[in-house]
């Protein structure tokens, strides 16, 4: 019902800006995902350009030990 309305919403903005030479449209609308079969998907890795020095102020617990944690996360992948 939607694109009904949406194709005759396109051919009167195209009868207004005298688009005279298209006469109809349509649309084509499919539910399928093309996936190529046994495709691998590569892991990118990227080089970690923080050094993880950043001071912390955040003032709830919660937060904070999340802030550390990427702290943690940081400086443990410049090690690898």
């Amino acid at each position: 019902m939607e694109f009904k309305y949406n194709k005759e919403e396109i051919k009167n903005l195209l009868e207004k800006y005298q688009f005279d030479d298209i006469s109809d449209i349509d649309f084509f609308v499919t539910n399928n995902i093309n996936v190529e079969k046994n495709k691998k998907i590569e892991d990118t890795k990227y080089e970690e350009r923080s050094l993880g020095i950043f001071e912390n102020k955040v003032k709830d617990e919660k937060l904070f030990l999340k802030f550390e944690n990427i702290r943690k996360i940081i400086k443990e992948s410049k090690n690898t």
